[in-house]
């Protein structure tokens, strides 16, 4: 795009369509590399190393295209691990409350 200086800004974008009828979202290189992520834009999905370890593939998928991160699924398992623990714990909890008694 010889048109545009090299100092220049994009400061809005326009587009006339509604969001029901939008299927990417727009990918932009900051790298200079003129490549803009498909995984970015919506039109692949990221790629998870899946050796047959459903834990390994789970806490190795990374949350982001180049697998730095981390990914939905690994603060999901967090999330669901920590509830556990405080259930199990309310639940003891509770039974020594009603042995007490």
């Amino acid at each position: 795009m010889g048109w545009v200086p090299d100092s220049a800004w994009l400061t809005k974008l326009e587009v006339k369509s509604s969001a029901a009828d939008l299927r990417y979202d727009l990918a932009v290189d900051t790298t200079g590399a003129k490549s803009p992520s498909r995984v970015a834009a919506g039109l692949e999905l990221p790629s998870i190393p899946f050796n047959g370890d459903i834990p390994t593939a789970l806490f190795s998928a990374g949350g982001t295209e180049d697998g730095s991160g981390r990914s939905a699924a690994f603060w999901a398992a967090i999330a669901a691990a920590v509830l556990i623990v405080m259930a199990t714990v309310g639940m003891s909890l509770r039974l020594a409350q009603d042995r007490e008694r």
